[in-house]
Parts: structure tokens; C-alpha cells; sequence
């Protein structure tokens, strides 16, 4: 998977600067400060290093296929890394398909656009499809999982596709739909869901995105019951919780020390 680093330097250069002096909010990381900004805080503040997950394992070496990219298989089942090797190929070949003629692939395009106070956000796509004049064509983020996708599934990421199609716009790209194409482990083919959100809903994304960097600078940031970001694993007492996160935290961290 092409490297955070690399993508970086397709940004402009303010846009670099802000994210170096930690004006910047990825629409990834504005999703956490909303959600639960205490988990905001131990991984863009505290930098606290949690085990990465198996789907986003999963992801990342689906993404490294389909980018070209080194895999990194570390953590990874033999088997897995054979299937998504192999999905990847087939979602190639969904792209060729959905391709026009003289068409042009951009993979990790840079989405930016600025906040007020001198921040900026930013996101990368995973792929932007062209026609042969430059004109916008298919904009698409790709997923991967264990099991087969449903709509509600897809639904978790509307979001996501939200702020690519509030940033483009602040771009200049004027585009209404966002698709998905997402693989899995247990069945062979490509899924498509296109989503096609309400432009008032997609106007509403700067203010989100504001929202999201008050929440960081505010200095205040309390934990929200059922977010598990496997730092302090917040739950209320009635579902198997301590219902304080400090708490576990600490508990959790001490123990693994000794």
C-alpha cells in the first residue's frame, strides 16, 4: 500500500505544512474525534500504539495488491494472502471493464480543502476514474472483509464518501455519486453500491469537518460507551465494562509493562 508519506507529497505544499504542524484533519480522524474523542486523544495526542486489527490487515494487503505496492504479510493467514491476492486481480479486471477508451486511473488522488484558522482537511482516493479529456468519470473507494457485504454494511462508510464528494467540490469537481467496489474472503466477485447523498447533506461536511477540529482543540475530551478502539475498550458497567476509561487504560497499559 502506497505509503502515507508518499501520498503526502502529491498535496500542495501548504497543505503539507499544515499537516506537518498538525493543522490538518483527515476525514478518518475526523470520525473519531466525533465518535469518541477520548479515542481521539490517545491515538493523535498521546500517540499510544494499539495491535492492528485483522481487517484492516486484510485491507491494507488488498490495497498493496491493487496499487502494485510490496505486500506486507506479516500477521497475515498463507491462505488469506493467496485470496486477496487473487480478489485483487478480479477487481483489476472490474476496473478495466468500467474503463472508457483512452480513459485514465488515478489511484491515491489527494483531496484537500481548508478549514478555517489556517487548517486543512484532507483525504486520498482510491481510485478516480478519467475520461480521455480529464473530465471526472467514476469516483470509487474500495473495501475488503471477511464476509460477503450488505447494504447496511456499506452504510457505515457513507460518510466517508461524503467528505470526498464535499472535498472535490471544494476542488472544483463537481460530482453526486460515490461507489463502492468491495471484495471478501468467502465469494468470488466484485459488489458495486453506488450512493448518490443529498447536496444539502454533502454541504453540511465542511462544518462536520470544523466541528470535528474544535473537538481536538478544545482540550476536553470525553469518552463515548460502545466505541472499542482496543486502547481502553470503554463499555458501561452493565455490558462487562468499568465505565471509566482512564481507569482500564491504565490498568491495561501497566499490565503489559510488567
Amino acid at each position: 500500500m502506497t505509503t502515507f508519506t508518499d501520498k503526502t507529497r502529491q498535496l500542495p505544499e501548504v497543505v503539507q505544512e499544515a499537516i506537518s504542524k498538525g493543522r490538518s484533519m483527515s476525514y478518518s480522524q475526523a470520525g473519531t474525534w466525533h465518535d469518541c474523542p477520548l479515542q481521539g486523544k490517545f491515538e493523535r495526542i498521546d500517540k499510544i500504539k494499539v495491535p492492528v486489527a485483522e481487517p484492516i490487515l486484510h485491507g491494507n494487503l488488498f490495497d498493496a495488491y491493487c496499487e502494485g505496492d510490496e505486500p506486507d504479510l506479516t500477521g497475515i493467514n498463507p491462505r488469506d494472502a493467496e485470496i486477496i491476492q487473487r480478489r485483487s486481480l478480479e477487481y483489476q479486471k472490474t476496473i478495466d471493464t468500467l474503463m472508457p477508451d483512452g480513459g485514465l486511473r488515478l489511484m491515491q488522488y489527494p483531496v484537500y480543502a481548508p478549514l478555517s484558522g489556517g487548517w486543512f482537511s484532507y483525504g486520498f482516493l482510491d481510485d478516480l476514474l478519467l475520461y480521455g479529456d480529464k473530465s471526472p468519470f467514476m469516483v470509487i473507494d474500495r473495501k475488503f472483509s471477511k464476509a460477503p457485504w450488505a447494504d447496511t454494511k456499506v452504510k457505515y462508510y457513507y460518510k466517508q464518501g461524503q467528505n470526498y464528494l464535499w472535498g472535490l467540490a471544494q476542488m472544483g469537481i463537481l460530482l453526486t455519486e460515490f461507489t463502492f467496489l468491495v471484495m471478501n474472503l468467502q465469494a468470488e466477485g466484485v459488489q458495486s453500491f453506488t450512493y448518490k447523498p443529498r447536496k444539502s447533506t454533502v454541504k453540511k461536511i465542511g462544518s462536520w469537518l470544523q466541528k470535528a477540529v474544535d473537538i481536538k482543540r478544545s482540550g476536553l475530551y470525553p469518552p463515548t460507551g460502545g466505541r472499542h478502539c482496543g486502547i481502553c475498550n470503554y463499555r458501561p458497567p452493565q455490558n462487562g465494562g468499568t465505565g471509566d476509561c482512564d481507569r482500564y487504560l491504565y490498568s491495561h497499559l501497566t499490565s503489559e509493562d510488567s
